[in-house]
């Protein structure tokens, strides 16, 4: 009996004294950007969460919440939320970076289109792809025109 304590305890100590052994903000920032490629800043916020996959008998994937700004291109950017996520395979193993998984945009400066704008995009699209606008163009034998609700606000 005194066999197995001291074996189970050898085993146990390393994970015990390296606990989660998360990477630290700086780690999750940088593979975050080199993962997006496109990003000008970005942060951690929040603390680690870890799930236990099927097929696992420990905790083998941890998530953080990485707040991002993507680099400006004609003036326009993202703002991003997403969960930068690391895998391991053993216990002992130090986290592996994954993914970085985009759960939310905002789009900065864009504005809003005019009706017109919005008219002339849809009778674009219905001239060059038609069925992206009417899935059953076939039945379509004419578009006078394209008329919106008063009170229609153009949203991103």
């Amino acid at each position: 009996m005194t066999r197995l304590l001291i074996l189970i305890a050898l085993y146990t100590l390393p994970t015990l004294l390296l606990g989660q052994n998360f990477p630290a903000d700086a780690t999750v920032v940088a593979d975050v950007k080199n993962y997006h490629g496109s990003l000008a800043s970005a942060a951690t916020t929040g603390s680690w969460t870890t799930e236990k996959e099927s097929g696992y008998l420990f905790d083998n994937m941890a998530k953080r919440v990485v707040k991002a700004t993507t680099t400006q291109t004609a003036g326009i950017s993202k703002n991003l939320t997403g969960l930068a996520i690391y895998v391991r395979s053993s216990v002992g193993e130090a986290w592996r970076f994954s993914r970085y998984f985009v759960t939310s945009s905002d789009i900065q400066g864009l504005k809003p289109l005019t009706q017109q704008e919005v008219t002339d995009q849809t009778v674009a699209l219905l001239a060059a792809n038609p069925i992206q606008v009417m899935p059953f163009y076939g039945e379509v034998a004419w578009v006078y025109g394209i008329t919106f609700p008063d009170g229609l606000i153009s949203e991103t």
